[in-house]
């Protein structure tokens, strides 16, 4: 493990002032005439510019950097892609260029929006999916020497094939600093021992796929490159089914057939199975450093979120392929604490904070959910600690002193276990990721349907 580095920076407001003038900038000097500036809100960096160029007025957005360790490969690399794919006909926005400084790519703002259950009408939604999966062929069907030389690497065999996109971001967890998560080690150990040969030559894959923009019938833009590499394209498929319960994409069997159906090679789906164990592993393993190590320009709440959904869907994915069907979870009664009350009282004058700007409102929304999130812990948080800590001296022999003892003595446990053992901890782990999952999001909403919700098996003809 690396040791950690000392991190300096200016406050946040100074740096985003601080990017609106090089972005400005850079603007003025290579398109032209800046006549209005916003930064989006959100966590990610980025800017909605419009500016008059010589040929007219142009309407741009501006992709920073997230921060951090991750991806695996700098913002410079997701440009020279995004170019590859441009001069390649893949549908993409313009890419005007790319400012060193920030550092941000400047692109063409293409209309549209995402969400296929948004579409106006079914026929939209099944021409919208011909063309995802036009596109999808033709990324596939790229010459891996264009991505190779623009950094990728080229795995070195048929397993390495199956697991190359995934080794990236395992690279990144075991070069930075981590928290106890047997939950992780657990899925990493499992794809390890199960990992299967590729069935097809490594190719261009996109890795979290399926992001596209659309206006009534039309795909006006595939979006997002940072993590495309060299591998094996059922990771494509396979980044489909995470997209089911949140983006309209209900039925990735019948996707499959539709990309066999317009020139894709045959899609196994054993091995879409098995890569979606993987995929849903990446973004844990991507962001463990910034779980065990909190920065200002991180979205931490978030991060907590996709660390629940993604571990989840690993595990129930695992069970899936095992033929195992688990139980679910009774989140139990909470009780009420003096922290509690003090949370309450955060949260009540968090809401009298003004919010000059779309980033102010964001950030204010974001401090109320992580508050209503640690208020809804604190209720269940010795129930959450006292069942844990009992089922991990239930698997191991021996009793944990504490919450935090018991993932490391779980990590050590499963360094040493065989697949004996394998059903015990997938039981034990999942009902630990659904306790976190229980608590981190709001009744009612989507984000509370995908946490609650287990994982829809696939289908095989």
């Amino acid at each position: 493990m690396s040791e950690p580095q000392v991190e300096m920076s200016m406050p946040r407001g100074l740096v985003d002032q601080a990017d609106d003038g090089i972005v400005r900038a850079w603007i003025e000097r290579e398109i032209g005439p800046v006549q209005s500036l916003r930064r989006e809100g959100r966590w990610r960096p980025a800017w909605f510019v419009d500016a008059q160029s010589a040929k007219g007025r142009v309407s741009l957005y501006v992709r920073g950097a997230r921060g951090g360790r991750w991806p695996a490969r700098p913002l410079a690399y997701e440009a020279r892609v995004h170019k590859v794919f441009e001069e390649n006909g893949i549908k993409v926005p313009h890419l005007y260029g790319f400012i060193e400084e920030v550092p941000a790519m400047v692109m063409d703002l293409v209309p549209g929006r995402p969400n296929l259950s948004t579409a106006a009408s079914e026929a939209d939604r099944t021409q919208l999916r011909e063309q995802l999966a036009d596109q999808m062929r033709k990324i596939h069907e790229l010459d891996p020497a264009l991505i190779i030389a623009a950094g990728a690497a080229m795995p070195a065999g048929p397993k390495e094939t199956t697991l190359s996109a995934y080794r990236d971001a395992e690279g990144v967890y075991l070069t930075g600093e981590r928290l106890p998560s047997p939950d992780i080690e657990f899925v990493r150990k499992w794809l390890d021992r199960n990992v299967p040969e590729s069935l097809d030559p490594p190719c261009v894959i996109a890795m979290d796929a399926g992001q596209f923009i659309f206006e009534g019938n039309e795909l006006t833009a595939m979006l997002d490159f940072e993590l495309v590499s060299v591998g094996d394209r059922h990771t494509d498929f396979s980044a489909l089914r995470s997209r089911e319960r949140v983006e309209g994409f209900d039925d990735p069997e019948g996707f499959y057939k539709l990309c066999e159906a317009r020139g894709s090679r045959p899609i196994n789906i054993d091995h879409v199975r098995f890569q979606h164990i993987a995929f849903s592993l990446f973004t844990p393993l991507q962001i463990a450093d910034d779980l065990a190590r909190p920065k200002d320009q991180e979205d931490y709440h978030e991060y907590l979120i996709w660390h629940a959904i993604s571990l989840k869907d690993a595990l129930e994915g695992i069970a899936e392929s095992m033929g195992i069907a688990l139980e679910p979870y009774a989140l139990p009664a909470p009780v009420s604490t003096r922290y509690c009350n003090s949370l309450e009282a955060l949260d009540t004058m968090v809401q009298s904070l003004g919010t000059d700007d779309e980033f102010a409102a964001y950030r204010k929304d974001k401090i109320r959910l992580a508050l209503r999130y640690l208020r809804r812990a604190e209720g269940v948080r010795e129930t959450f600690a006292s069942e844990y800590v009992r089922e991990t001296a239930d698997l191991i022999g021996r009793r944990p002193d504490s919450e935090g003892e018991a993932s490391e003595m779980l990590v050590a446990f499963i360094a040493e276990a065989g697949p004996e053992h394998d059903e015990a901890l997938l039981r034990l782990l999942h009902r630990q990721v659904k306790r976190q999952a229980a608590i981190l999001a709001d009744e009612g909403t989507w984000l509370q349907q995908s946490l609650s919700t287990p994982l829809r098996p696939l289908k095989k003809e």
